[in-house]
């Protein structure tokens, strides 16, 4: 698995705050999706869970689910009180790209943070993000997640 620094760029996204089992995780991207349908926004890239560091042994997640929009939707009023619209600013972030099983991206995560004590890099916030570059329905061993870890650089 390859790392490497990346700036993430700068996004106007659709979010749904999750808490609970991980299994739950899809249905608030489902929401959104909804959401968007019904509201006739374009979604403009790909899905992106942005998980907080959870405990050692903890029962749940604790993740943004965020849908990318236009960014001439930015004051936007969703009409749905579950989701917000938000402005994300680029930042610094250790990137890598896991190809398989979306159960194993926590091992991608784990090398992830490895890679960034070997070079001394210094995570800037106890979380990363996940986005689902190919995520086809019924074919998990297909699926392309690349995790970002924000650092300071």
């Amino acid at each position: 698995m390859d790392c490497s620094l990346t700036v993430s760029d700068a996004l106007v996204v659709a979010a749904v705050t999750y808490r609970g089992p991980a299994a739950g995780v899809g249905g608030a991207f489902e929401h959104l999706i909804r959401w968007a349908e019904v509201e006739h926004v374009e979604q403009w890239g790909p899905l992106i869970a942005v998980y907080d560091d959870a405990p050692e042994g903890a029962v749940e997640v604790r993740c943004q689910a965020w849908l990318p929009i236009p960014p001439g939707e930015a004051d936007r009023d969703p009409g749905d009180p579950r989701i917000r619209i938000e402005r994300i600013e680029p930042r610094t972030m250790a990137a890598c790209v896991h190809r398989g099983f979306p159960d194993e991206v926590g091992r991608a995560v784990e090398r992830l943070a490895l890679w960034i004590g070997d070079r001394g890099l210094v995570r800037s916030a106890p979380l990363h993000r996940q986005i689902y570059h190919e995520a086809p329905p019924g074919e998990p061993a297909e699926w392309v997640v690349e995790v970002q870890v924000p650092v300071d650089g």
